[in-house]
C-alpha cells in the first residue's frame, strides 16, 4: 500500500513527491530553455516512426528489423490496441545537447556514467486520440493480479530499466496525462 508522506523520507533536493511506493516525483525546470528549443527543432524536423511495444531476436530481413550494435537483428512487436503513438530515438550523445540532457539525467537517477546506465533519449509524439495502454516499464504487467513479470536482467543487450524519466515537451490544451492506476489514480502532466 501507499506509505504516508508524513513517514516518508524528504524527497532528493529540487524534486517534488507525488506518490511514494511506488516513488514519483516531479521534476520542475528540468530542461533549460536551450535544451527545449533544441528538442522543439529535433520534433519540427524528424521523422517520426510508428512505436512498437517490445523487440525480439529475429534472423529474418523485414522492413521492421534492427540492426543492433553488436550485429543482432530484431523485429519490431506492434500492438496497435495497446500503443498507438510515434517516436523517434537518438544516438547516445548524438550532440552536446543530447549529451548535456543525458548527464542530468544520469546525475538526477544516482547514476556514474550515462554511457552504461540510461537508454537512448526517445521522443515519443503523442496526437490527438493516441495512447499507451496500462503496462509497466520494468516487465510485463498483468491488470487482473498487479504483478509485474520481470525480464531477464539483461535481454538483447539491454539492462532493465529500474526507473523511467518523462519530460513533458508541451501541455495540451486537454488529454496528454500519463495516468498511475497503482498510485491511487495519480494523473501527472
Amino acid at each position: 500500500g501507499n506509505r504516508s508522506r508524513r513517514n516518508a523520507p524528504p524527497p532528493p533536493k529540487g524534486l517534488e513527491r507525488l506518490h511514494t511506493s511506488p516513488n514519483i516525483y516531479r521534476v520542475p525546470h528540468f530542461l533549460t530553455a536551450t535544451e527545449l528549443a533544441h528538442f522543439q527543432k529535433k520534433i519540427a524536423t524528424t521523422r517520426f516512426q510508428k512505436s512498437y511495444v517490445d523487440q525480439v531476436p529475429t534472423n529474418s530481413n523485414n522492413n521492421d528489423d534492427r540492426k543492433n550494435g553488436d550485429n543482432t537483428t530484431t523485429s519490431a512487436i506492434y500492438d496497435t490496441e495497446h500503443r498507438t503513438s510515434m517516436f523517434d530515438s537518438f544516438q547516445k550523445a548524438q550532440d552536446q545537447i543530447i549529451a548535456g540532457v543525458e548527464r542530468k539525467a544520469a546525475d538526477l537517477l544516482g547514476c556514474w556514467s550515462p554511457e552504461t546506465c540510461l537508454e537512448p533519449l526517445q521522443l515519443v509524439r503523442y496526437q490527438e486520440g493516441q495512447f499507451f495502454g496500462v503496462h509497466h516499464d520494468l516487465g510485463a504487467y498483468d491488470e487482473e493480479t498487479s504483478q509485474v513479470e520481470l525480464p531477464p536482467k539483461s535481454l538483447l543487450g539491454i539492462k532493465r530499466r529500474i526507473a523511467t524519466l518523462f519530460v513533458y515537451l508541451n501541455e495540451p490544451r486537454a488529454g496528454g496525462d500519463t495516468w498511475f492506476p497503482a498510485a491511487g489514480n495519480l494523473t501527472v502532466a
